[in-house]
């Protein structure tokens, strides 16, 4: 199965798109075994797939110079999930969350600028995606009204998070890519 073979293939040095491509290549296997997408074939599949990872790879998703950079990609369609709403926030000193950035992706499923170097510093955040207005728009009554991420940033150093995001109307899976800012 060409799954198991990426996930396996240069497994020691994997750059960031394959690191996502491993993640997303799992969840899929695993919505697939769950039945949740019985409806479509190994082989539907793995073109669906293919053709996200393409998306990932083409795009600059793993590469951006953006500090924060959100990729949302739809399990079901097999194709990036445009006009997603997303809303970041900042955690404060005395608990509450802070508004920060918002944002709606684009036709790739992507959001490259919610945010600068100068802005982005150290602290935990919380990324929120719009998912229940996503799949109402498609006519599917969706679990979840949205997915979130919480993380904590730049405390080992500035860096750069990608975060991607796996959407099926009852599930969710996200992943991220930590790294060295691109001069």
């Amino acid at each position: 199965m060409e799954f198991r073979l990426m996930q396996t293939t240069n497994h020691g040095n994997k750059s960031g798109a394959a690191r996502q491509a491993v993640v997303l290549c799992n969840v899929a296997m695993n919505l697939q075994a769950e039945r949740q997408l019985k409806d479509i074939s190994t082989s539907c599949l793995t073109v669906r797939l293919n053709h996200i990872l393409e998306e990932l790879v083409t795009h600059g998703s793993v590469d951006s110079k953006c500090p924060l950079m959100v990729k949302v990609l739809d399990a079901v369609r097999g194709s990036p999930a445009a006009n997603v709403a997303v809303k970041v926030f900042k955690k404060a000193a005395d608990g509450s969350w802070q508004d920060f950035a918002t944002g709606k992706t684009t036709e790739y499923g992507e959001i490259h600028d919610l945010t600068t170097d100068e802005q982005f510093v150290e602290g935990i955040y919380r990324v929120e995606f719009d998912t229940s207005s996503y799949w109402k728009g498609l006519g599917l009554s969706p679990f979840h009204e949205y997915a979130d991420v919480v993380f904590t940033a730049n405390d080992a150093g500035y860096r750069h998070y990608s975060i991607a995001v796996l959407l099926s109307p009852f599930s969710y899976s996200t992943t991220a890519v930590v790294s060295e800012p691109v001069e």
